[in-house]
């Protein structure tokens, strides 16, 4: 015996009106979801800075500790303070009038296989070598001749084995520097 089957409502689906207010509930979801995972990627680079810095710091002090001077970038007046050289400094990416990273990272390298560079890396320039957010995301070492110019703080005294490492700004709410040594942020 078969069935009949009578379809009630041979149109059913939905409408546009429908369809339309789901795909808006959908966008707004969306756009939070990607707002939130924006802010945790930033926060999470930021974090990562602070644990890099303080691991090329440790570092450094190993490198002190065996030598009795700060990492020289390549240039021996850059650890005598009285020479006051401010191109006495390198940062994690190529440009400028600082010294080579790869100087910097050699020196390391018995201490620290790998120094890292900014989280950001290449997806904080534009095409024009711009940054694209407010500030430098890089990490810096000054080298004592360095650090003696600027007299920052004008108490300290400055002798060959100091140094100063940072990172140029964080970016989830705080755009100071943060790093070690004479003057720190």
């Amino acid at each position: 015996m078969k069935k009949n089957r009578k379809n009630k409502n041979p149109q059913s689906g939905f409408t546009l009106i429908e369809l339309l207010i789901a795909i808006v509930i959908i966008g707004v979801l969306s756009a939070i979801i990607l707002a939130s995972l924006n802010s945790a990627k930033a926060k999470g680079r930021d974090a990562k800075r602070i644990r890099n810095i303080e691991e090329i710091r440790k570092a450094i002090e190993l490198y002190v500790a065996t030598n009795n001077v700060a990492p020289d970038l390549g240039d021996p007046n850059c650890v005598d303070p009285n020479t006051t050289d401010v191109y006495c400094f390198t940062n994690d990416w190529t440009g400028g009038t600082a010294k080579p990273w790869d100087d910097f990272t050699a020196q390391l390298n018995p201490y620290m296989k790998t120094v890292p560079k900014d989280p950001c890396g290449i997806d904080c320039y534009n095409n024009d070598g711009f940054h694209r957010h407010e500030g430098y995301f890089e990490y810096v070492y000054q080298a004592p001749a360095m650090i003696a110019p600027l007299n920052n703080p004008p108490d300290v005294t400055i002798t060959s084995s100091s140094y100063r490492i940072y990172a140029t700004n964080l970016e989830n709410g705080n755009p100071k520097s943060f790093g070690f040594g004479p003057g720190s942020f």
